[in-house]
This record gives C-alpha cells, sequence and structure tokens, in this order.
C-alpha cells in the first residue's frame, strides 16, 4: 500500500466512524474535532486494523493526533 492508497483509507474510515456524508481529504486534526472522541479514536484505529491487518502499539494509539500520523505509522508497518 502506498502513501495515497493508505490516506484514502484512513480518510474513508474517519469518514465512516464519523458519519460524514461528505469526502474526507488531507490532513484532519483530532483536536479541531469534537467528533473525533476517544470513544471514536478507538473505533477508527479498530476499523484500519481489520482493513491493514497491522496492529497498532498502545503508544501508537496515544500518540496519534491525526491523519498524518495514522498514514505515517501505517506505512512503516507495511514496510512502503
Amino acid at each position: 500500500m502506498h502513501d495515497n492508497d493508505t490516506r484514502i483509507l484512513v480518510n474513508e474510515c474517519l469518514s465512516l466512524v464519523l458519519r460524514r456524508t461528505g469526502e474526507i481529504d488531507g490532513n484532519v486534526e483530532r483536536q479541531n474535532n469534537s467528533d473525533w472522541d476517544s470513544l471514536k479514536h478507538v473505533e477508527l484505529i479498530f476499523m484500519i486494523e481489520d482493513r491493514t491487518g497491522i496492529r497498532f502499539t498502545q503508544e501508537e494509539i496515544a500518540g496519534i493526533k491525526n491523519t498524518d500520523d495514522i498514514v505515517r505509522i501505517v506505512e512503516t508497518k507495511n514496510g512502503s
């Protein structure tokens, strides 16, 4: 999976978790989205894990501040 594919996947998952009808594009900051609370954060991580087959560590989950962070972790774990 390449960066653009990963970003599309992450943004699709975020859109589903946050129940947004419009397309999410670019880097989304967690602190700027009141809908992206701790429960939605865990739901998002589980969805990405299910779709990619990777597993996030507790430290990685706690350190995620935006979608760029998620893309970077997924790309690193996939060796891309």
